[in-house]
This record gives C-alpha cells, sequence and structure tokens, in this order.
C-alpha cells in the first residue's frame, strides 16, 4: 500500500474522495483524465513489474527444487554403490566357507573318503550359507526403491536390518557396535529413507575408521522416547576423534567433504539431513563428545 500511495500522490491524488450519488461526480478536465490515465498506467507498471518478481522467486524456487531433486538422485546411486560394497562385505565369508566345502567334497572323493553321512552332513552346511546368503536379498531387494509412501514401521527393526547389511564392515576391522533400542517406537516414514538416513550415518563413521586407522572402533546407537517432548529421538556416537571445530557448521553442507573426492562428493550427509528434515519433519544435529562424535535425530 505504501507504492501505491507515493503513485497517487505523484500523480496528483492527495487524498481519496467519497461520492454519495452520481450528481457528485466531478466534470473532469483533461488534465485530470490525463492524470487518471497517467496514474492507471504507473499502477499497470507495478502491477507487472510485481507479477515478474514472483515469476522471478517462483523460478529461482524451482531451480532450487531441480537442483535438490538432481543431488538427491546422485547420492542415491552413490549409496546404491555403497549398498553394494556392504553386500560384499557379508557375503565374502559365506562364500568363502561354501568354496571351502566344495574343495573338501573334490578331495574326499578323490581319496575314496567320501561316503553317504559325509556327503549330506556338507550338502547342509552348504543350504544353510545359501540360505543366509537369499536372506540378505530378501531383507533388501527394496532398500532403495523408488516408492516414498509414508507407512508405520518399527523404529528398531529398520536400524536392525540396516545393522545386519553393514555390520560385516566394522567387524572385519575390529570395530564394536553397541545398541540400546527401545522397542515399540513406531513412526510413519518411507521406510528406504528411513535406512538410507542410518546407512549414511554409519557409512560415514566407518569412512573416519578408516582414514584415521582407529583399531578399536565403537559405535553406540541408542533409539527411545523423549519423556518431556515425547518425539523418537536416534543417537549414533563414536570414538573417531570427533570433527574439527572450524568445519563442524559445514558437516551437513551439500559437496563438502573431507575425503579424497575419489571416495566421497560430499552428499550423503547432505541428503541424511534433507530427509530428516523435509520427508521426516525432524531435526538433525552433531556435536563433539567424549573423543569423538554424536549424532542427534529427533522425529
Amino acid at each position: 500500500m505504501g507504492k501505491l500511495q507515493e503513485l497517487s500522490e505523484e500523480c496528483g491524488f492527495s487524498k481519496t474522495m467519497y461520492l454519495g450519488s452520481l450528481s457528485d461526480v466531478p466534470i473532469l478536465s483533461k488534465e485530470d483524465i490525463k492524470t487518471i490515465v497517467d496514474f492507471l498506467l504507473l499502477f499497470a507498471n507495478l502491477i507487472v513489474q510485481f507479477g515478474l518478481s514472483k515469476n522471478k522467486e517462483i523460478e529461482l524456487l524451482n531451480e532450487s527444487r531441480i537442483k535438490d531433486y538432481f543431488i538427491y538422485k546422485q547420492s542415491r546411486h552413490i549409496a546404491m554403490g555403497e549398498l553394494l560394497v556392504n553386500i560384499a562385505h557379508h557375503w565374502r565369508q559365506p562364500l568363502c566357507s561354501i568354496g571351502v566345502i566344495a574343495q573338501d567334497i573334490k578331495d574326499a572323493y578323490l581319496h575314496k573318503e567320501l561316503n553317504e553321512n559325509y556327503l549330506k552332513k556338507n550338502v547342509s552346511d552348504i543350504m544353510k550359507e545359501l540360505v543366509d546368503l537369499s536372506e540378505v536379498i530378501n531383507r533388501f531387494s527394496n532398500f532403495y526403491a523408488n516408492d516414498a509412501q509414508h507407512i508405520e514401521i518399527n523404529i528398531s527393526d529398520i536400524i536392525n536390518d540396516t545393522l545386519l547389511l553393514i555390520g560385516a564392515t566394522f567387524k572385519s576391522k575390529g570395530a564394536v557396535i553397541d545398541k540400546e533400542l527401545e522397542e515399540g517406537l513406531i513412526a510413519s516414514f518411507c521406510p528406504d529413507e528411513f535406512a538410507q538416513v542410518i546407512l549414511n550415518l554409519l557409512t560415514n563413521v566407518n569412512d573416519i575408521f578408516d582414514v584415521r586407522c582407529i583399531t578399536n572402533g565403537i559405535v553406540k546407537i541408542k533409539s527411545f522416547r523423549d519423556a518431556i517432548t515425547g518425539k523418537i529421538v536416534i543417537t549414533i556416537m563414536d570414538n573417531g576423534g570427533g570433527v574439527p571445530e572450524d568445519i563442524l557448521g559445514k558437516i551437513f553442507d551439500p559437496y563438502f567433504t573431507t575425503r579424497d573426492k575419489a571416495r566421497g562428493r560430499g552428499l550423503g550427509l547432505y541428503i541424511t539431513k534433507i530427509l530428516v528434515e523435509n520427508s521426516m519433519k525432524g531435526t538433525i544435529e552433531l556435536r563433539n563428545i567424549d573423543g569423538g562424535c554424536e549424532v542427534r535425530i529427533e522425529i
């Protein structure tokens, strides 16, 4: 309204006129008509300028959303690669066991030691290993599905499934994962997105252990309902040395990474923040504590 008042005064309208009837309508001179036309033109120009500025805002907003969309898609491709790496870690030991059993059967045959009981036992052992491998595929076949439908999920179930996937990677480095998960925590999320958040955070911890050569790594994962706020809280704490104070505020920025570019593009934690804040309507914070760092999610 301030801009309109300025235009009104610029065109000679210093106050508002109230008309009681048609007889009150003033006779307009050519100058009056010109003044009114000038005012309408200026008013129309103001509307056009306002419309353009709003369109520009919408355009910038759309560009931002498109950028976030492509970053999100790119991060999912990267996460898919990390998923396959973790499956490979989980499969390596069972596949090795199957190979040893197969070789042993061959040796037993060559040395004429192969009998029915020996064969049944080894076939049973092979089938057990194959069932375990198949179970991994069954659990994670929809891990990165495109369906973003929100459904009721059990928080501890998703965390346990994710640990089943990445746990072998930590175990191979001698790291210990300590869980304290409250049962019965139910929330309406996309299971794929929540699993990706947990996997991204644990993958980041694993990378820190690698880079800093942590040989006695400890990861503590807790989930509980806050007695005061009623919100579900998930914390992941490690003993990896923490985050330098000068970059603590940049950790969740897109494309920010302290790793070699060949090892990461700085999207994992950014997408984690986007998923927690936008999709789950929650908050995520990181702080240094007890020789490591703690990520706290409230949803």
